[in-house]
């Protein structure tokens, strides 16, 4: 490997790191193939620095006493042995990779920070204010659906199984191929007579994208007597 090459991937194991996490704790249905990682993972490494150089800029004093104690670490410690190994071999100066350092402990907190701004859809809600678009986000209506703060108990309808499932959302998801619901404190009724079934204390289900009929309670009423037959 070239020194050209692991100059690039130290430099952008901020922003690696920052896109993992990012990753794990934003909603999205469609997994990030390699193009938007790695275009994710420029974004995020140049946001660390950024971020790194604004802290130093309003704290300059930490900058000189970070980067020294960092530096007497590297110089003296046998803990960081793949530091010592890039830095003999690859002629790469100290104070590069103490930046890298400190970048690298920044970008957890860069990547909660932008996270936040995904799943609240900060950018979308706006550019709806400012009448700049009319896209609410990323994820499918069904997520947008489900992800209401109101959102409590709600009706599910299995028109092939002639059933009605009500009950508390516990957790959802949707992929290309397939939608799952967990529901809690569930009362199953027949879809025709309203007839109550069975009760659960919870239940999964799963069906195709589009196979389910969800609907909410329009009025707030004892959760345990839900009168089914006004959803239809």
């Amino acid at each position: 490997m070239n020194s050209f090459a692991v100059y690039m991937a130290i430099i952008f194991f901020p922003g690696i790191l920052a896109t993992i996490i990012c990753d794990k704790i934003t909603t999205h249905v469609t997994k990030w193939g390699a193009f938007k990682y790695t275009l994710y993972s420029f974004f995020f490494g140049v946001s660390s620095y950024i971020f790194e150089q604004i802290i130093y800029f309003v704290l300059p004093q930490l900058s000189t006493y970070s980067q020294s104690k960092i530096e007497r670490e590297i110089s003296t410690s046998n803990i960081l042995p793949l530091i010592h190994y890039v830095i003999n071999n690859y002629n790469i100066p100290q104070t590069v990779i103490a930046n890298i350092i400190i970048a690298v402990t920044l970008s957890p907190i860069v990547a909660i920070i932008f996270s936040f701004v995904f799943n609240k859809k900060i950018v979308n809600i706006m550019a709806m204010k400012f009448k700049v678009s009319e896209k609410y986000g990323d994820e499918s209506l069904y997520y947008l659906f489900s992800s209401q703060k109101n959102l409590k108990y709600v009706v599910i309808s299995e028109k092939d199984k002639n059933l009605t499932y009500q009950g508390k959302l516990s957790a959802v998801s949707i992929t290309d191929y397939i939608q799952e619901i967990i529901l809690i404190d569930v009362k199953v009724y027949n879809y025709e007579t309203s007839d109550l079934v069975y009760s659960s204390p919870s239940i999964y289900l799963s069906k195709p994208p589009g196979g389910f009929t969800i609907e909410y309670p329009a009025e707030s009423h004892d959760e345990t007597t839900l009168p089914i037959n006004r959803y239809y």
